[in-house]
């Protein structure tokens, strides 16, 4: 009984056309988008005829542009039961952005789509979150964003669940690993040492600079893009090449358990939960950049 999950940012909707093409390649059940233009009247077909729009939610704006998170499913291995979207918090350069843009277009809040399955073949629910954290931020503001998205997570819930997209974290890493450990989720691309080419597309002036620098110190091309689950077992995860986007589509395969099968984690307190979280408030702008 297996399950399978792409997640793609598709750069300002660059790529957008590819997603068909990859849908009917690597057979998913189910498509995370980055970076989509939320404002197409067709936007249910963007994953092609196989796949059914789950829900999206508008992210940011950028050149007058709304562009968001969509996430598709495969009703042929799937059932579809709910979703909601998280509004994230903003982080200081978000903040500082609203106030200068105030009076020429309406800011949006960076979100992640949560949605709930069935799968029809072994009847165990899945729970997917489609993540795009802030591009344009500390990785204290991010683990806040992210540490809002793990709250949502029941740790006595039984079912599958993934966390999938742009968590847009390229080093400083432990206080991430801590945080998912924390939350009993397990890292699906640890063997992807990068997820993102070096083109620096719409990038601004100031923007090029930046990268510039972060690229004297890391030499490789970033890893953004991840996958992280609970209740389930990983079977395959991949980098697939795609020349429309600087990041790559990633895409991981999963075996569900039935119940009896599972061997389930140990469980942190309700008072350890409260204690972990409110320890991340009171660190969220230490960085391990």
């Amino acid at each position: 009984m297996q399950f399978s999950i792409l997640t793609y940012n598709i750069l300002l909707n660059d790529a957008r056309s590819s997603i068909q093409d990859l849908g009917e390649k690597c057979n998913p059940d189910v498509i995370c988008i980055q970076e989509l233009n939320t404002n197409n009247p067709h936007l249910d077909r963007v994953a092609g005829p196989n796949y059914r729009l789950a829900e999206y939610a508008n992210c940011f704006v950028k050149f007058g542009t709304i562009f968001g998170g969509a996430t598709y499913y495969n009703p042929k291995t799937l059932q579809y039961h709910s979703s909601k979207v998280i509004n994230l918090p903003k982080s200081y350069y978000e903040m500082f952005n609203l106030v200068v843009h105030l009076f020429r277009f309406k800011t949006r809040n960076r979100t992640v789509v949560r949605t709930k399955f069935t799968h029809r073949q072994s009847g165990k629910e899945i729970t997917v979150y489609n993540i795009h954290l802030s591009s344009h931020a500390s990785n204290g503001a991010r683990l806040r964003q992210l540490k809002k998205t793990l709250k949502e997570i029941d740790l006595e819930d039984t079912s599958a669940t993934i966390l999938a997209g742009d968590f847009n974290y390229p080093f400083g890493r432990k206080k991430l690993e801590k945080t998912m450990r924390f939350c009993g989720l397990s890292e699906a691309t640890s063997n992807l040492l990068f997820t993102t080419d070096k083109r620096l597309t719409y990038y601004t002036f100031w923007e090029r600079m930046g990268k510039r620098v972060l690229d004297f110190f890391v030499k490789r091309p970033f890893k953004l893009d991840y996958i992280f689950y609970r209740n389930c077992t990983p079977l395959e995860t991949k980098r697939i090449d795609a020349p429309l986007s600087d990041h790559f589509p990633i895409f991981s395969s999963f075996t569900i358990k039935k119940e009896a099968e599972e061997k389930q984690p140990m469980l942190p307190s309700k008072e350890e939960r409260a204690s972990f979280f409110a320890e991340e408030d009171e660190d969220e702008t230490d960085d391990e950049d």
